[in-house]
């Protein structure tokens, strides 16, 4: 088959690779590297697990073996993380694996995709630069905005449950461990996440709620109380929407039909709790890639759907469901304020971090480990 890839990110680049070693022609469709990209970065050990192909470039990332959680009412836990959450600068992280898709024969085309059509036995793929191109299939990898999406499905990713997010790329910050404050005012957190040559540092609320620049003062603030003389460090400000499926999106996602399929933030398919999507990202990648190389053009993205959705789907339906729920503050202070004597919630909530804990059957593990804890 001849396949079109659109953007170069994690689920691209992945994708695009896992189909050229199955021995398909693949021009991958990406002007924006090197890139760098406003999220936290960390790559949690299920994804080296469920793909142990990818650890070879875990030495690019800074290792976090530790986490700090300040609740809204002020306290501070600090958690081990059993596994470290590797953390990379997405420049690093995202021309790692556009360079594992080229080095299996990975067509890189430098050019921005414009517009893409389903018509008769093809998909035409069109961009600012030259005339439109003929391929069996198109994968849209191409995030939040994603053209793929708008012009084969008629809409944009994201849902009344999505994020807002600003921060900044901070040098020379003082920190090896995740750090992660909890807002009393509003469903949020800050987040700093050391990289290997520097922190992403950020705030992330439902979108709507406040401007970008009120974001920015609430990371300036935290910056200035946690981190006292940090005004002299470089930084670069950035800010961006996450996209996050509502309950109904999250069990059903539209991630596809003839001849195309939506992979990582392009299908919403980003944890609606955490905003963390790289794992989902590569996840996605892989359960498309099988199905194309299995069912064909015409029969894949049916073929990916039922599977996404009996597998790490599952994960993204039960956070869209109970997003609403989460980070009430009087709930965070009640969790966190339990762990702080109880072991066993500890260990939840650094699984929670790891990705090692499925929303399903949390509640059911907390309520074993509460009665655990009074006996």
């Amino acid at each position: 088959m001849e396949v079109a890839v659109v953007g170069g990110g994690p689920a691209g680049a992945y994708c695009a690779e896992r189909l050229g070693r199955s021995g398909h022609s693949v021009a991958l469709f990406d002007a924006s590297h090197p890139r760098e990209k406003a999220c936290g970065g960390g790559v949690t050990p299920i994804v080296f697990e469920r793909h142990p192909e990818l650890r070879e470039i875990r030495d690019a990332g800074r290792p976090a073996r530790g986490a700090r959680l300040r609740t809204p009412d002020g306290r501070v836990l600090r958690l081990e993380i059993p596994q470290p959450i590797d953390i990379f600068s997405r420049r690093v992280l995202d021309a790692l694996l556009l360079e594992r898709a080229k080095a299996v024969g990975v067509e890189h085309v430098v050019e921005r995709v414009r517009r893409v059509a389903v018509e008769g036995d093809g998909v035409q793929v069109e961009t600012t630069a030259s005339a439109a191109r003929c391929f069996d299939f198109v994968v849209g990898a191409d995030g939040a905005s994603s053209v793929v999406r708008r012009c084969l499905l008629g809409e944009k990713p994201g849902g009344r449950g999505g994020w807002a997010a600003a921060g900044y790329y901070v040098e020379g910050l003082p920190e090896r461990e995740i750090y992660i404050e909890f807002l009393r005012d509003v469903k949020g957190y800050i987040w700093a996440f050391p990289r290997p040559d520097h922190s992403s540092v950020g705030v992330i609320v439902p979108i709507g709620r406040e401007s970008g620049s009120a974001l920015r003062r609430r990371v300036l603030d935290m910056l200035e109380q946690r981190y006292p003389g940090n005004e002299s460090l470089r930084r670069e400000r950035f800010g961006m929407s996450i996209p996050s499926p509502t309950p109904w999106q999250g069990k059903w996602p539209r991630l596809g039909g003839p001849r195309f399929a939506l992979v990582g933030d392009a299908g919403n398919l980003v944890d609606g709790i955490t905003g963390e999507g790289i794992h989902y990202a590569i996840d996605s990648a892989a359960v498309l890639a099988t199905a194309l190389h299995e069912a064909g053009p015409l029969q894949a993205h049916r073929i990916y759907g039922a599977r996404w959705r009996a597998g790490p789907g599952r994960e993204i339906a039960r956070a869209a469901h109970w997003a609403a729920h989460y980070y009430r503050p009087w709930a965070v202070d009640r969790l966190l304020g339990v762990a702080h004597w109880s072991g066993h919630t500890q260990r939840i909530v650094a699984d929670l971090l790891m990705v090692k804990q499925p929303y399903t059957g949390l509640f059911a593990r907390v309520a074993r480990d509460a009665v655990a804890a009074l006996r």
